[in-house]
């Protein structure tokens, strides 16, 4: 599950206690800070539903998230690449 979050507040102490509470919980597997409508984006991993409805609590009570939206993964549409891309890699134009 995809996790896009919006915090609260955006002062120092409310950036740390969120890192802090992202690293704290093993569900999450991946996190990025992010620009745009949205601060962090989450990818969550959990057993059931009620697993993921704890991340989240917990996300919004200690991490400070004032907003939260869940997308759920459905496949992938093209596999991670490792960087940084060769030369050769370039699309070319025709």
């Amino acid at each position: 599950v995809y996790v896009l979050v919006t915090l609260a507040r955006h002062e120092e102490t409310a950036t740390k206690r969120f890192r802090e509470t992202v690293r704290a919980l093993p569900q999450i597997i991946a996190a990025d800070e992010v620009t745009g409508d949205v601060d962090a984006l989450l990818m969550i991993v959990a057993r059931d539903v009620a697993e993921l409805q704890g991340v989240l609590v917990r996300l919004s009570t200690r991490g400070g998230a004032t907003r939260l939206v869940t997308l759920l993964r459905l496949g992938e549409l093209k596999p991670s690449a490792p960087l940084p891309l060769s030369p050769g890699a370039a699309v070319r134009s025709r």
